[in-house]
């Protein structure tokens, strides 16, 4: 007999019990990423990458951007002197991307620059999911005052997204328990077909 009743059935609970445990699904839990990174105010417009790009030329050299587009919702919740016509502040909402469009639902790097008079701030969110939120301010500081004291409102809003740098995944507990289960009983086989093989020479 390569191996005994009870041994069989101890490898077998074990690698079943992994396989349960790795099935069960994970669900990802949304966020509230605040004002994120602020990366300063700028000078200009911010029609499009490019512009964030140059502006963040010497704090994320080689910056390479892509558009968000409709993937992200804005709302408007702070508004000067009470005004919906001159908002200064809000929150978003990133949906993510369709699964067969490059990001997908994988993490990026949500940069959002805000608009206003004749200069923009922007902000860095690292990383960032769907179904993730955060907010934006034209008067994070409280420097961008014009000249009656009050905030700029915004004029527009652009998001970009950048990838983030992966970080090194770490071997689920279920993962190393089936590895530990997988290795009991090669150790186990090879033992038992050595000790056979021994028997066979003596006799």
């Amino acid at each position: 007999m390569l191996m005994d009743i009870s041994t069989r059935r101890f490898v077998v609970a074990l690698t079943l019990a992994a396989g349960v445990t790795m099935s069960l699904p994970v669900t990802a839990q949304a966020a509230a990423l605040g004002y994120g990174t602020f990366l300063g105010e700028y000078g200009g417009n911010v029609n499009d990458a490019e512009d964030v790009e140059d502006a963040l030329a010497i704090l994320r050299p080689g910056l390479d951007l892509g558009d968000v587009g409709t993937n992200i919702v804005f709302t408007h919740t702070v508004f000067k002197d009470g005004n919906p016509a001159e908002p200064i502040g809000g929150t978003w909402l990133y949906n993510g991307f369709p699964l067969l469009t490059p990001p997908g639902d994988d993490p990026i790097v949500l940069y959002v620059a805000v608009k206003y008079s004749n200069q923009f701030s922007i902000f860095e969110y690292d990383p960032t999911n769907p179904a993730d939120t955060g907010l934006y301010s034209s008067d994070l500081l409280g420097q961008t005052h014009n000249r009656n004291g009050k905030p700029h409102a915004i004029s527009h809003i652009n998001a970009y997204w950048g990838e983030t740098v992966p970080s090194p995944v770490p071997v689920p507990p279920a993962l190393l328990l089936l590895m530990t289960g997988v290795g009991v009983l090669v150790g186990l086989r090879r033992k038992a077909r050595a000790k056979a093989q021994s028997v066979a020479a003596i006799a």
